[in-house]
Order: C-alpha cells, then sequence, then structure tokens
C-alpha cells in the first residue's frame, strides 16, 4: 500500500510540475498582455499553490519512505 501511494504521489508531482509551468507562462502572457490592457494583470497567479502543494507531497513522500523502511527493517528482524 505504501508503494501505490508513492507512486500516486509520484504522478500527482508530476501533474504540478506541468500546471506550475503552464502557470508562468501564463503569467508572463497576462504581464505582458497587461501593458496594453492593465485589468489583466488581476488574472495573473500569485499564490503558487501547486508549488505548495508539491512541497507537501514531498514531505508526504519522505516521511513514507521512511515508514516504509522501518517496516522493512521491522519485518527482517522478526525472521
Amino acid at each position: 500500500m505504501i508503494q501505490a501511494e508513492i507512486a500516486a504521489n509520484n504522478r500527482r508531482v508530476q501533474e504540478l510540475a506541468d500546471e506550475q509551468g503552464w502557470k508562468v507562462a501564463q503569467n508572463v502572457a497576462a504581464g505582458v498582455a497587461g501593458l496594453v490592457i492593465w485589468p489583466i494583470w488581476f488574472g495573473m497567479d500569485f499564490k503558487g499553490a501547486a508549488a505548495t502543494e508539491a512541497k507537501a507531497l514531498e514531505s508526504r513522500q519522505h516521511y513514507l519512505a521512511t515508514m516504509a523502511a522501518h517496516r522493512c527493517v521491522g519485518a527482517s528482524s522478526r525472521k
């Protein structure tokens, strides 16, 4: 189950990286277009939600890896 969650988290991190790339491109385009039509600047994304979620997933991945390592050590010491 831990490996399945790690794999799912890895896919989500990749999706977030793609989303973050699109947001950067969108912000650049809005910034340039905002030079002509300034209200477009209100549509820019300054929160960085994708980066925040990616950091949370990385933290979760570290926790899962540690938990898996402890379970493997525990299982091998019982044999």
